[in-house]
C-alpha cells in the first residue's frame, strides 16, 4: 500500500516548496517557501536561539533581518513556543505542520529526535515533565480552543507562564 505522506512529502522535495528545520549551534531554523498564490509571500528563514529563561527568534528574507524579537519564555516551554511559532507560520502558508522536515546537519531526523536535539539535552526531570503537560495541554487547547479551564490546569500543573507564551505565538500574538 502506498505511503502518502511519504509520497507528499517527496513531491514537495522534488519541487523544492517545503518546510524544514535544521538544528543549529544555538538553537535551530526553519525556512519556509514562498508562495505565488494567495495569500503571496516570499520565502522566509526564522532563527531560534535558546538562551536562559528566553527565546530570541530572527526572521530573515534571504540575508535582510526583516524582525528580530527577544521573548521571555521558561526554559521548559522553549520547544513547545518553537513548534507553536512554526505551526502558525505553516497557518499562514496554508502549509500542513505534518509534512515539515527535520535535519542534523544533512541528515533528515524524527520530529522527536530534532526537539530532543535542539537544546542539548540540558533537561531535568522536573523541566521534561512540565514539558509534556504543556505539550498535551497545548495540544487539547489547539483542537478545543483556549479556555478558562485550560488556565486553570495549567496553573495547577506550575505552567501558567509557558502556556500564556506558548498560546501567544499559536495565535501569532508574539510576532
Amino acid at each position: 500500500m502506498m505511503d502518502y505522506h511519504k509520497a507528499a512529502k517527496q513531491l514537495l522535495q522534488d519541487h523544492d516548496y517545503r518546510v524544514y528545520g535544521k538544528i543549529t549551534e544555538s538553537g535551530c531554523s526553519f525556512f519556509y517557501p514562498g508562495r505565488c498564490v494567495e495569500p503571496h509571500s516570499d520565502g522566509f528563514r526564522r532563527d531560534y536561539q535558546l538562551g536562559p529563561e528566553r527565546l530570541l527568534i530572527q526572521s530573515w528574507n534571504g540575508e535582510e533581518l526583516r524582525d528580530s524579537f527577544d521573548v521571555p519564555c521558561p526554559n521548559y516551554a522553549r520547544k513547545s513556543c518553537i513548534i507553536c511559532d512554526t505551526i502558525f507560520c505553516c497557518g499562514y502558508l496554508q502549509y500542513s505542520p505534518t509534512l515539515i522536515t527535520y535535519f542534523v546537519g544533512d541528515v533528515e531526523i524524527e520530529e522527536g529526535t530534532f526537539l530532543r536535539t535542539i537544546d542539548g539535552g540540558e533537561e531535568t526531570p522536573d523541566m521534561l515533565e512540565k514539558e509534556l503537560a504543556l505539550k498535551m495541554l497545548i495540544g487539547q487547547a489547539h483542537s478545543t480552543g483556549f479556555s478558562t479551564a485550560n488556565l486553570a490546569t495549567a496553573d495547577q500543573y506550575g505552567i501558567l507562564e509557558g502556556y500564556d507564551v506558548a498560546c501567544k505565538f499559536l495565535q501569532g500574538d508574539i510576532t
